[in-house]
């Protein structure tokens, strides 16, 4: 898998492979806004969070993020993944890991 910082405009594309790109909140809303946006775009893009603040539940954190992932017509693909940031040794976002063939 390729890992590291996310290139300027997003990740590169190639048919076959999808990309998780790994985020925080921490990054600030408009970084996280524009990813997702890109998402919207690439069905091959996962955005791919650790967890959720504290204090929220899924649902609630999920339904403050639905109005940046959906447009009425494409919804991005939104995970809470933690094992995936420890498989994939996500220690700072957003990084980028392409897969061959998976989620």
């Amino acid at each position: 898998a390729l890992g590291g910082p996310m290139p300027a405009g997003g990740p590169p594309v190639d048919e076959g492979r999808t990309y998780r790109v790994y985020v925080s909140l921490a990054m600030g809303r408009d970084v996280v806004r524009d990813v997702l946006a890109m998402a919207m775009a690439d069905s091959r893009i996962h955005v791919v969070f650790r967890g959720v603040p504290p204090g929220e539940s899924a649902r609630s954190f999920l339904t403050m993020l639905r109005p940046w992932m959906a447009d009425g017509e494409r919804v991005a693909t939104v995970l809470i993944d933690p094992p995936g940031f420890r498989a994939d040794k996500v220690e700072t976002v957003p990084v980028v890991v392409a897969r061959d063939g998976q989620a």
